[in-house]
């Protein structure tokens, strides 16, 4: 019964985890195409620069 009250007591928080990490994800998930891009602009510039 110690366990099972315990596990109660554990679930706000466990949900509130999830809750963070899945905010990361969504943010990581927004931020990926952006940042590939700019890294794309920077090596394409990088390439134009060393190539002249």
């Amino acid at each position: 019964m110690f366990e099972l009250n315990y596990l109660i007591e554990a679930l706000p928080g466990m949900f509130a985890a999830a809750t963070i990490n899945i905010q990361l994800a969504l943010a990581i998930a927004a931020l990926a195409p952006v940042l590939s891009i700019g890294l794309t602009i920077v090596t394409v510039r990088y390439v134009k620069d060393e190539g002249t």
